[in-house]
């Protein structure tokens, strides 16, 4: 490159740079652009992801249905306070906040809850404030921990042996606290340690759940069983049948079903494909019957990052918002340095024939005693522009969103995953405003609710629409 060029080329570069700038906060991408399916861009994702405005008619309009299912569950995390926030901010939305915060477990044979350290309080009481719910009415959040059942071997044979100690045990925190119940964890532990395939056995399990709901329920605080789906997703064991669904109706006042994780770290694919949820919905409803309105379908708003090599995982991780917008600025920063690049080499282009153009003319302007002018860069074709490899392409089947593309020499993968190969494949399937939106459909159209896992992974724009 002559030296003379590197002005020009930065300039160039920098011009480009300010294009990215500016059209991400352009006015030309409505809100509705984020319910696109087949044209969905990284430009109204990067624009609208916080938007404050409700989603919801946009939405309406998109899949054709009512999308209000209720009631309404959101998990929050200490590791994740973002979600603490928007269950303040989004508590009328919601009938329970449920934080992650206990665990059941045996020490020295001894039952013990652990988990108390991360009980905020501060946060409860402002998550509390009463609020006009969208019907009119008066509204107040109810708080329920999560407890997982994390007890092993002999001491599980225990923990059924003294189901009213166990239950005095939750009841005794919850009203330390001034929990308003519990979401309890533990029925998949069950069936993977082989207990409910005898009976017997089983029984002693469902008695330790009834146990635990009649020491909250007489003090008017609530019970929810986090559970597997009624259909797996292919290749994961069965954990939860319309016998289990049956037994705990009539007691629970909800089930929290975890329809999501259905692809893993082990193949790339969707989290939650829509026929899967629609299968799981089906058989929940025939499976409750009546009391369908207890059922709560899981949908995600985290997904997954995959980098493949051929149609081999090479790495996966679960990824949050924060790594998808990341990598959308990524790759319009590379459409930007590509066209920067391919206008610099327009320019060189121009400047070198200039310059042969001036040598040939100094030397005849030589003969005649004459002087050479100066060669001006002529400016880069108007038509010239490259982009990124980034793919956004909609799932017909899945009804998913999926992210493609590839990397760039000397470029990496995303922030939670080891630098990859060079020129290697990256797939990330995340929640979209319309992928969610679909998925909140059918559980409206089933007469069930929902359960978020979790407030703050996904877009601040997700919670507009619950």
């Amino acid at each position: 490159m002559l030296k003379g060029q590197a002005g020009p080329l930065l300039l160039v570069f920098l011009a480009a740079c300010f294009r990215l700038c500016a059209s991400l906060q352009a006015p030309g991408q409505p809100l509705g652009a984020l319910l696109r399916r087949d044209n969905l861009s990284a430009q109204a994702l990067l624009q609208h992801h916080n938007s404050t405005e409700s989603l919801r008619a946009a939405a309406i309009a998109a899949t054709g249905q009512p999308l209000r299912p209720a009631p309404v569950l959101a998990f929050v995390t200490p590791w994740n306070s973002r979600g603490y926030d928007l269950a303040k901010q989004h508590r009328c939305r919601l009938m329970y906040v449920v934080p992650v915060w206990y665990q059941l477990r045996s020490v020295g044979g001894v039952l013990q809850l652990n988990g108390a350290h991360d009980v905020d309080v501060g946060w409860m009481s402002a998550v509390r404030q009463p609020c006009v719910a969208a019907d009119g009415q008066k509204h107040v959040v109810r708080v329920l921990p999560r407890v997982l059942f994390e007890v092993h071997g002999q001491d599980v044979q225990e923990a059924f042996s003294q189901p009213h100690a166990v239950a005095k045990l939750l009841a005794t925190e919850a009203e330390r606290h001034g929990f308003d119940g519990w979401v309890f964890e533990g029925w998949s532990h069950f069936v993977s340690l082989g207990v409910t395939k005898h009976p017997g056995s089983r029984q002693l399990a469902l008695n330790l759940l009834q146990s635990i709901f009649s020491g909250l329920v007489s003090h008017g605080r609530r019970l929810v069983l986090a559970v597997s789906p009624l259909v797996p997703a292919p290749g994961r064991p069965l954990q939860l049948t319309a016998q289990d669904v049956q037994d705990f109706l009539p007691f629970v006042d909800a089930l929290t079903v975890m329809t999501y994780d259905f692809s893993g770290f082990s193949k790339a694919g969707p989290n939650a494909p829509l026929d899967w949820v629609q299968q799981n919905a089906d058989a929940f409803a025939a499976a409750a019957g009546r009391l369908r309105s207890k059922v709560l379908l899981g949908v995600p708003f985290y997904g997954y990052s995959y980098v493949l090599k051929g149609k081999r995982v090479q790495s996966a991780d679960a990824v949050l918002a924060g790594t998808l917008l990341d990598v959308l600025k990524q790759q319009l920063a590379v459409a930007a340095a590509q066209e920067a690049a391919a206008r610099g080499s327009e320019e060189e282009q121009a400047q070198r024939q200039c310059s042969e153009e001036q040598e040939e003319d100094s030397e005849g302007d030589e003969a005649e005693g004459g002087r050479a002018g100066s060669c001006a860069a002529s400016p880069a074709s108007s038509g010239s522009s490259s982009s990124s490899s980034l793919r956004i392409s909609w799932l017909d089947v899945e009804r998913e969103h999926v992210f493609r593309w590839r990397d760039a020499a000397g470029s990496g993968g995303t922030q939670q995953q080891a630098k990859p190969s060079k020129g290697a494949k990256h797939a990330l399937y995340f929640p979209t405003p319309v992928m969610l939106a679909e998925r909140l459909a059918v559980a409206a159209s089933h007469g069930m609710g929902v359960s978020v896992w979790e407030l703050g992974q996904g877009f601040d724009s997700f919670c507009s629409l619950l």
